[in-house]
């Protein structure tokens, strides 16, 4: 072997880089062609065409294909050409005649590495040249090029930095094989890692949640390949979550990476100068990246096949002794299979076994720890006095409608500080923890009786200003009620209707439906009458106790407000069809769309106003208006969204209905058309409840003279539509229909076998609670 390190002259270094660049020639006329295919081309016909073409990512210069293709096309570039010229290090032969060029090794390395970038750059800039000329002459210059040049360096940094992590690869291992499948190994192991256990943390370990627990800034910044995101991002931002990736924290993560480029490349020199020739075609299974991408490959493997045998083979696809032996099984397998494949060998598998098992007793520790609490994280509760705010994305019935200023995304959450309102979610928290330790760690899952809001995520700011996050998942009662105290805490009111949120100067009209659900009226009122309505309302929901929200009595009313709003925040085309999309605009703070109030005889201001104003007629059923009930089955089409079901939507399309008929073709419900028993069942209905509760909703079915959405033929001649709807007791049920719904729920319902037995109210078999009493 000859090593030579005498020479360190820069024309030498320089006419090196020279011929690795002549013999790049024809991979840079490859690659420049497939980039102009998959993206100045895409663009070019984009342009042509005359109705417009939409564009997306940073400067607007991405469509779907360019999306799907080039992003990838680039991310694989830089392997491609370390291969090609660093390959000479895997080869005894070649690397003792480079090795005795004239020539030091640190030059020898940052020449091939500087030659490799200009063959990736050159064509890339070529490339994005030509689109910024296309964008100049079709839409003019300005700050849109601009976007299209940020766009471009953004890739540079990208084919740099993944340039730089093949050649700090290349020069610590001994096979061409092994360098690249190492390589793209490590530009995706870190981000899989993170994913993989966030996601097993979220299945594995009570309360924690990946949607709140996730930093996506710091997911796109473990590998330079994930900068593609922010050039597909474009300008706007994602959400207002501080941990979503926005163009400004694109720059940063883009700068780190061109940072850890220049550091790797220089420590690829350094490492290269004291490699051993030996090392070429040298298949041993040691060395630090090697030992890393085993161990690391071992981990992502045995949890995910712990996932799938917990899918397949656990009871109820939840079962934690098959995930354990997925984890073991994959443990083995994937440690012993990387030893094969890397050693070129199978007599590995035996020397490789006791590494294999001990990975698999770790790894079944951890799994193990993390299922049964994680150390106190699962149990741990914190003291009102140490909790500053609490943020819960729980906007209760009538909060649903805020949309963020400046986004117009939907507002999903609220913010509370007030001692109540941070007690009762903390008791909500208590109660979750409570749950868990009962089941030990099984909570059962029964959503038989149950459609309703049953999913909360929590955030506290605490007094030290650190954070802690939980998410929980119930259908107990008790954690129902503690959302349900919310809804009637004055803080929580305040802060999510929008009576309290706008004001009267917001509306663009308000219209009382009567109590039947049909009959809007538009409400024509001066401004200070607005104001005096809007104070009403406001004075009748601050008053509202708990037993209202969850016993409410029948509605007589309905208000549905609708608020001024500039359609000009859709986005849209401009006009002369230049393909450019033209951002929304929004206000800038925030705003409501519509907002709702169901209206009892426990809003008596809001009542009394009304009346006064000559609507009274409005709020009360008149003789016949309504010919006919609809007994839902609880479990079919039995509850709204939030967990007070609210009767608010009372515009439904028309139906058929009929006993038997309706039952057999069309679902699961009893119609009773019976004067006598309509008159009965009335008075005794909820307008809200908890979903869970023991209870059935109940259709208005209205005499279609009262209603102009169109009548339909029902068996019996009877001609109605639908109206409102209430909530039943079943202890309140008439025994035919009793009888009848619990006939519905015994055919073709088979039932799971898990069951909340302290809660019993909300989840006891519902073919016990219908079930007619034999004498």
């Amino acid at each position: 072997m000859i090593t030579t390190t005498l020479s360190s002259d820069k024309s030498r270094s320089f006419g090196f880089y020279k011929d690795t660049l002549r013999r790049l020639k024809s991979f840079i006329l490859f690659y420049g062609a497939v980039g102009f295919v998959f993206f100045p081309l895409q663009y070019l016909m984009g342009v042509l065409r005359d109705n417009g073409y939409y564009f997306m990512g940073l400067g607007e210069v991405f469509n779907a294909i360019s999306m799907v293709f080039y992003g990838p096309f680039l991310c694989v570039v830089p392997v491609i050409v370390a291969a090609q010229i660093f390959g000479y290090m895997h080869s005894k032969k070649a690397v003792d005649l480079y090795h005795a060029l004239p020539i030091r090794r640190e030059e020898l390395l940052l020449s091939s590495f500087a030659a490799g970038f200009t063959a990736i750059l050159g064509p890339l800039a070529l490339n994005y040249a030509i689109v910024i000329l296309l964008k100049a002459v079709r839409f003019g210059g300005g700050q849109e090029v601009g976007k299209v040049v940020i766009n471009f360096l953004y890739a540079a940094v990208i084919c740099f930095a993944a340039l730089a992590i093949a050649a700090f690869v290349f020069t610590q291992v001994g096979t061409k094989f092994d360098s690249i499948v190492i390589t793209l190994g490590m530009y995706v192991i870190l981000p899989a890692l993170y994913l993989v256990t966030m996601l097993f943390m979220s299945e594995h370990l009570y309360g924690f949640n990946v949607d709140q627990s996730i930093n996506w800034k710091l997911l796109l910044g473990l590998s330079p390949q994930l900068l593609f995101f922010y050039l597909y991002q474009g300008d706007y931002p994602l959400s207002s979550d501080p941990n979503m990736p926005t163009v400004a924290s694109g720059h940063v993560t883009a700068f780190v990476w061109l940072i850890i480029g220049i550091f790797l490349a220089l420590a690829a020199a350094v490492i290269y100068r004291r490699r051993k020739s030996e090392m070429a075609e040298n298949t041993s299974t040691g060395g630090i990246l090697k030992v890393f991408i085993k161990i690391a490959s071992t981990y992502l493997a045995s949890l995910l096949m712990g996932f799938i045998f917990e899918g397949v083979f656990g009871v109820g696809g939840d079962d934690f002794s098959m995930f354990l032996l997925g984890v073991v099984l994959g443990a083995v397998l994937v440690y012993l299979t990387a030893e094969v494949i890397l050693s070129r060998s199978f007599k590995a598998i035996f020397k490789s076994l006791p590494m294999a098992a001990g990975l698999a007793v770790l790894l079944c520790a951890f799994s193990f720890v993390m299922h049964q609490g994680g150390f106190g994280y699962v149990t741990r509760v914190p003291k009102v006095e140490d909790v500053a705010s609490v943020t819960i994305d729980y906007r209760g019935a009538y909060g649903e409608n805020e949309r963020q200023g400046g986004t117009g995304r939907y507002v999903q959450d609220v913010t509370l500080e007030g001692e109540e309102a941070k007690a009762l979610v903390i008791q909500l928290h208590r109660l979750s923890v409570e749950e868990y330790q009962q089941y030990k760690g099984e909570v059962p899952d029964d959503s038989r009786y149950y459609r309703g809001y049953n999913y909360v995520n929590i955030s506290y700011k605490m007094a030290g200003g650190s954070t802690m996050n939980r998410s929980y998942s119930s259908k107990s009662q008790g954690f129902l009620e503690c959302l349900a105290r919310l809804e009637a805490n004055q803080e929580f009111i305040t802060k999510t209707h929008p009576v309290f949120r706008t004001q009267y100067k917001d509306l663009e009209k308000v219209t009382l439906t009567g109590a039947s659900g049909v009959g809007n009226v538009p409400l024509t009122f001066s401004e200070e009458e607005m104001n005096q309505l809007f104070t009403c309302m406001q004075e009748d929901l601050l008053a509202r106790t708990y037993d209202q929200v969850v016993n409410g009595k029948p509605a007589i009313g309905f208000l549905s407000m609708d608020y001024k709003f500039d359609n000009r925040h859709n986005e849209y085309y401009s006009s002369d069809h230049s393909g450019r999309n033209q951002q929304s605009e929004y206000p800038e703070e925030n705003f409501f769309m519509g907002g709702q109030l169901t209206l009892t005889e426990d809003f008596t201001n809001t009542v009394a106003f009304l009346k006064e104003k000559g609507y009274g007629s409005m709020l009360e059923l008149q003789e016949g208006e309504v010919v006919g009930l609809v007994f839902r089955h609880p479990m079919y089409d039995g509850y709204n969204s939030e967990v007070i079901s609210l009767v608010r939507d009372y515009n439904f399309n028309s139906y058929n209905s009929g006993n038997q008929t309706w039952k057999e073709e069309k679902g699961y419900v009893v119609y009773r058309d019976d004067p006598g028993l309509i008159g009965e069942i009335l008075p005794k209905l909820h307008s809200s409840t908890i979903n869970g509760y023991r209870c059935v909703r109940v259709d208005y079915v209205v005499n279609e003279n009262l209603t102009a959405n169109g009548a339909m033929e029902f068996p019996g001649g009877s001609v109605s539509n639908q109206g409102a709807y209430g909530y039943l007791a079943i202890d309140d049920l008439p025994e035919d229909v009793r009888e009848e719904l619990a006939e519905i729920d015994s055919e073709g319902i088979e039932y799971g076998q898990t069951t909340y037995p302290q809660v019993a109210v909300a989840t006891e078999s519902l073919s016990e609670d219908l079930a007619v009493q034999e004498e």
